[in-house]
């Protein structure tokens, strides 16, 4: 006589895995409207990053939206909230920076075309062009989680 046991549970998403799905999502938006707008040849227009700040919004976002029905039911832990919000911010910088490194080395008309743009002393280098987007990225992440845990954050840490 065979017994089967099924496990009636489901697995709980750590906070790592979730910010590595939206954060992947994330790197994906910004890497793909990266590449429009140098097709566009729109790359040397430094106001069009500014979309990539709503792209690290929207990721964080998501991957908050995605934990209250899977984690909490109703408002994250303030601290777990900032640590899902690393993750997702953190990898897409990494990711996103990463990518713009390698691009820049791959293609020899992409710096020339930045550099009058960017505020730093010094030649222009495929490494520092991956540092500083990944810079940008991950502090404009910190502000977008600090903005929106205020709204996710759980209502008892909310008066303290």
């Amino acid at each position: 006589m065979e017994h089967t046991i099924k496990a009636n549970h489901t697995e709980t998403p750590s906070i790592h895995k979730i910010g590595f799905l939206y954060g992947s999502i994330t790197a994906i938006m910004m890497i793909v409207y990266f590449i429009i707008m140098w097709l566009l040849n729109l790359i040397e227009y430094a106001g069009f990053r500014y979309v990539n700040y709503l792209f690290i919004g929207l990721g964080i976002f998501l991957a908050y939206r995605s934990t209250l029905g899977k984690i909490h039911r109703l408002h994250l832990p303030y601290l777990q909230g900032l640590l899902m919000g690393l993750w997702t911010y953190g990898f897409a910088a990494i990711v996103f920076g990463i990518f713009v490194g390698i691009f820049a080395a791959a293609n020899s008309g992409f710096l020339p075309a930045i550099a009058p743009k960017i505020p730093i002393d010094g030649p222009l280098t495929p490494f520092m062009a991956g540092f500083l987007v990944f810079a940008e990225s991950f502090i404009i992440g910190v502000v977008w989680t600090l903005i929106l845990m205020q709204y996710f954050k759980r209502e008892d840490e909310q008066e303290a």
